[in-house]
């Protein structure tokens, strides 16, 4: 199942009523900057899922510092995306 939303609140609270295998996280966000999202999933009950973020700039050392699982620069093909969704979901098997 996917769970999709633009609004960082509605992820977070699904964050903590679900536990999610993957988040992708664009952290161009409305009300919430993508960094204090991913710091914020520490506390919900998601907080082991692996996070793959994706920007328009290289922000790859702030989501590793982030302990985020890995980064995606945009633009991103469909085809890269499922490649890395593929990966960290089967690293998690």
């Amino acid at each position: 199942r996917v769970l999709a939303t633009s609004d960082p609140h509605e992820g977070l609270a699904w964050a903590d009523r679900f536990i999610a295998d993957l988040i992708v996280l664009d952290v161009s966000m409305p009300d919430l900057s993508g960094w204090a999202f991913a710091v914020r999933l520490r506390e919900t009950r998601s907080k082991r899922a692996p996070v793959l973020v994706i920007s328009g700039r290289d922000e790859s050392e702030v989501a590793e510092a982030l302990g985020c699982a890995a980064f995606v620069h945009k633009p991103v093909g469909a085809s890269e995306l499922q490649l890395r969704v593929d990966a960290l979901l089967s690293n998690r098997a």
